[in-house]
C-alpha cells in the first residue's frame, strides 16, 4: 500500500504540472485575440480626443473673436503676445471636461495688399490667428517631439482699428 499512495502522490503533483502549463499555453493563445481589441480602444480614444479638441477650438474661436469685437484684447497686445488657454478661459466657453492639451493662440499680421492714401477714421487689418496644441504627454518633452505632436489651427481674422482714439 505505501507504494500505491507513492505513486498517487507523485501522479498529483504531475497533474497540477500539467495544469499549470495548460493555463500557461491558453494565457498565450489568448492575448493575440485581446490585443487588436486593446489597439481599437486606445485608436478611439485618441480619435476622441481629437474631437473633442475640434470641439474646444470652436468655442475659443468663438470666445477670441468676441473678445476682439469689446475690445478686451489690448491692441499692442494682438501681434506680440502669446495667450495660454487654460483653465479660466476653458471654463469661459463652458467647457468643463478633462482637457488632454496644452495650448496657446496668437495673432500674426498678414501684409496688406490695399493701404488708403490717408486713414480716416479706421484702418482695417487682416490678421491670422492660430491655435497650437500638443497632447499632455508630449508637453514636457523637446522641442522637436513637440513640433512632430504639434496640433495647429489657423483663421483669417479682420480687425477694424478705431483711429479716433488714438487721434
Amino acid at each position: 500500500m505505501p507504494a500505491k499512495e507513492h505513486k498517487l502522490y507523485k501522479r498529483r503533483h504531475q497533474s497540477l504540472l500539467e495544469v499549470l502549463i495548460a493555463f500557461a499555453l491558453i494565457v498565450l493563445c489568448v492575448l493575440p485575440l485581446i490585443y487588436p481589441h486593446v489597439a481599437i480602444y486606445k485608436a478611439q480614444n485618441t480619435f476622441v480626443r481629437k474631437i473633442e479638441l475640434d470641439h474646444v477650438v470652436n468655442l475659443l474661436y468663438g470666445r477670441v473673436l468676441e473678445k476682439l469685437y469689446m475690445n478686451t484684447i489690448p491692441w499692442n497686445d494682438l501681434a506680440q503676445t502669446t495667450f495660454h488657454v487654460d483653465g479660466e478661459l476653458l471654463k469661459e466657453v463652458q467647457f468643463n471636461k478633462p482637457f488632454y492639451f496644452t495650448g496657446s493662440y496668437n495673432f500674426f499680421e498678414t501684409p496688406s495688399k490695399f493701404k488708403p492714401k490717408k486713414p480716416e477714421n479706421y484702418s482695417l487689418h487682416l490678421y491670422k490667428l492660430t491655435f497650437n496644441f500638443v497632447p499632455i504627454e508630449f508637453a514636457k518633452g523637446s522641442n522637436d517631439v513637440k513640433e512632430s505632436n504639434l496640433i495647429k489651427y489657423q483663421y483669417d481674422v479682420f480687425v477694424v482699428r478705431d483711429l479716433r482714439a488714438i487721434k
